[in-house]
């Protein structure tokens, strides 16, 4: 092969092809308007205690209430009582009942919560409600 230059290009040809890209403008489909976006739920449920009071005596069953919410969606409910979990009995609206059956505890004082789940898995729990078992 012998030496021969052939063309060399020059920086105003390189111009060219920018300026043809600059010009174009996207005439495609338009993009989401995010009305389908994901919501990223942030904030625990909420729950109260409604009964039983602080201090209640039970002999045979006790009621418990709660009143639950979240701002999306609630996904569990728990009772805790003498370390067990259980499920609901019932619910009406944003109310939960459960009837602890309590006759086969021996007498004294037991430590009641109860811990709700929102759909993205955000908790609360009440504050503990003691009450007396008393045959």
């Amino acid at each position: 092969m012998t030496g021969k230059t052939i063309g060399t290009v020059g920086p105003a040809l390189l111009l060219v092809p920018l300026a043809m890209i600059a010009t174009l403008s996207c005439q495609g489909p338009q993009g989401p308007d995010g009305s389908d976006a994901v919501v990223v739920d942030s904030l625990p449920p909420q729950v109260v205690w409604i009964r039983p009071d602080p201090g209640a005596v039970a002999d045979t069953t006790l009621l418990l209430e709660v009143s639950a919410r979240d701002e999306t969606e609630l996904w569990r409910v728990v009772f805790s009582a003498t370390g067990f979990d259980y499920p609901p009995d019932s619910s009406r609206g944003d109310r939960y009942y459960f009837t602890w059956t309590c006759r086969y505890y021996p007498a004294g004082s037991y430590p009641l919560v109860v811990r709700v789940w929102d759909a993205s898995r955000n908790s609360s729990i009440t504050p503990v409600r003691m009450v007396e078992v008393r045959h």
